[in-house]
């Protein structure tokens, strides 16, 4: 299906988990392909699904914030098998760096929808509140939220992050949580190592040149470091108290999924299809993560992969800003549960 062009909603630079205020800063158009990756760190690109626009929904276009990582995969198979279409949507995607960065252009109307780090996802409602949480995308397993580092930087441990510098695409994100809750783990000061914000695409560069210490990757970037840098892992941060963590899905203001209920279901509905065949399919991932993410076969083949979840829990989600609240990324506890929209099932 070719997709059309963009209205050209804001974007950051194009960047990156693994695997997440301030407002989006640049404009960016489609490429005419099937999606927008760009490993480069180049600026971010609209592109949309056709959508037919059945009349059931009250708005077929919806604008996506989204990040060319291994994530958000399942979103590109439901595009490219109509799925959003049989649904009567179109899905106009313009490539974000972080939910962090994103989150204030969502309250203010510039995307309908966000997919981001659940970590900045909470940190938005508790800062702007009416966050609705859409759908749950991606949970970690080994290997795919990691700790990276050059081969000769002597950094092979946890303790050896003391007094480093890491590299996350957000401050106050999932990357620092669960990098300070492995160090905490492991009897040592979650304050004593700081973060820098870069893009993913920018990490392997910022390493080879001694900007950063480390830097915590997802997926492709994990792997294409490794293959560029010769990129070595310090740690899963998804390991041990944050064992398949739950990484990423998609908000949405509670203005709009209120006024946009047949909308909301119909993203879903088609989403959670897509997530299905993301998690029996590893050969049309990897297909699929070549053509938005911009990699090579060889590097699709060597992916760690994570997990796609088809709904969303409570109880798993609440891990998240039960953490946050433990290391003071926010001040009252948020309760997951009151945030999910009624899901929609096929």
């Amino acid at each position: 299906m070719a997709p059309r062009v963009g209205s050209g909603a804001p974007a950051t630079n194009l960047a990156r988990p693994t695997r997440v205020a301030t407002a989006v800063m640049a404009t960016a158009t489609l490429l005419a392909t099937s999606a927008c990756g760009l490993l480069d760190g180049s600026a971010g690109q609209d592109e949309s699904s056709g959508g037919g626009g059945n009349g059931s929904v009250e708005q077929e276009v919806i604008r996506l914030g989204l990040l060319p990582v291994v994530d958000v995969a399942s979103v590109h198979i439901a595009i490219e098998d109509g799925f959003f279409e049989e649904e009567g949507v179109e899905i106009e995607l313009t490539s974000i760096q972080g939910a962090a960065m994103a989150m204030p252009a969502l309250a203010t109307g510039d995307y309908d929808m966000v997919f981001g780090n659940w970590v900045s996802i909470f940190a938005a409602q508790a800062e702007l509140g009416n966050i609705k949480l859409v759908a749950d995308s991606y949970y970690a397993l080994p290997n795919t939220w990691m700790v990276m580092t050059t081969p000769d930087s002597g950094l092979t441990e946890a303790e050896d992050l003391i007094g480093k510098t890491i590299g996350v695409t957000s401050q106050g994100s999932l990357a620092e949580v669960t990098i300070k809750s492995v160090l905490a783990a492991n009897d040592l000061n979650p304050d004593d190592v700081s973060f820098t914000e870069m893009g993913y695409p920018e990490m392997s560069a910022a390493l080879a040149d001694g900007q950063v210490d480390a830097a915590l990757m997802a997926e492709p970037f994990i792997t294409n470091s490794e293959l560029e840098i010769g990129a070595v892992p310090v740690f899963d941060a998804a390991s041990g108290p944050t064992e398949e963590i739950p990484i990423a899905g998609f908000a949405a203001m509670e203005e709009w999924a209120t006024e946009n209920p047949n909308t909301v279901s119909a993203f879903q509905r088609a989403f959670a299809r897509g997530q299905e065949i993301a998690s029996s399919d590893r050969e049309r991932v990897e297909a699929m993560v070549q053509e938005y993410a911009s990699i090579e076969p060889e590097t699709a083949s060597l992916l760690n992969l994570g997990g796609w979840p088809t709904t969303l829990e409570a109880s798993r989600l609440q891990r998240i800003p039960n953490l946050m609240l433990e290391y003071g990324l926010i001040e009252e506890p948020i309760e997951a549960e009151s945030m999910i929209l009624s899901q929609s099932r096929n």
